[in-house]
């Protein structure tokens, strides 16, 4: 244990969107909660984005509280790049740093829009990497993410 389960180069899940609203309207529906909330599954965001402090998204589950997915803030700057890990605690991965794949917003003024570009990975370097990756990329993990947030601005 302690090493990817496949070997290969860096493997990243990027997906840019241009939206029409400036980057402070982008930046609202990414890091405040009542936003988020309404994007990412239902869930309840805990964090004050200050680097290195703690990122939660909990919620209920079958009546039950529970964290769906912790991390730590990386890099913060607003309006441009925002930077945390993500771990999901009710897997059965090995909860320590090298297992946990960074997710980074970055945003760029396009005319009277926004150019928002995530990206989540390196999944060829933490625990079960492709079908972490399969389970992110495929079955409609950012997808439906993506189509909720191009809905909201």
């Amino acid at each position: 244990m302690g090493y990817p389960t496949f070997a290969a180069m860096e493997k990243i899940i990027s997906n840019t969107l241009i939206l029409e609203a400036p980057p402070e309207k982008v930046w609202s529906l990414l890091t405040e909660p009542e936003y988020v909330k309404k994007y990412m599954y239902n869930s309840d965001l805990v964090t004050d984005w200050q680097p290195g402090k703690p990122v939660i998204f909990k919620g209920a589950y079958q009546g039950q509280e529970m964290v769906f997915v912790k991390g730590h803030v990386v890099e913060n700057k607003p309006y441009s790049l925002l930077s945390y890990t993500v771990f999901d605690p009710n897997a059965h991965y090995t909860d320590e740093p090298w297992n946990y794949l960074t997710v980074t917003y970055t945003l760029e003024p396009v005319g009277v829009g926004t150019q928002l570009t995530i990206t989540q990975g390196d999944f060829s370097k933490v625990q079960d990497g492709e079908k972490r990756y399969d389970d992110s990329a495929n079955a409609g993990g950012w997808s439906s993410i993506l189509e909720k947030i191009r809905e909201l601005v």
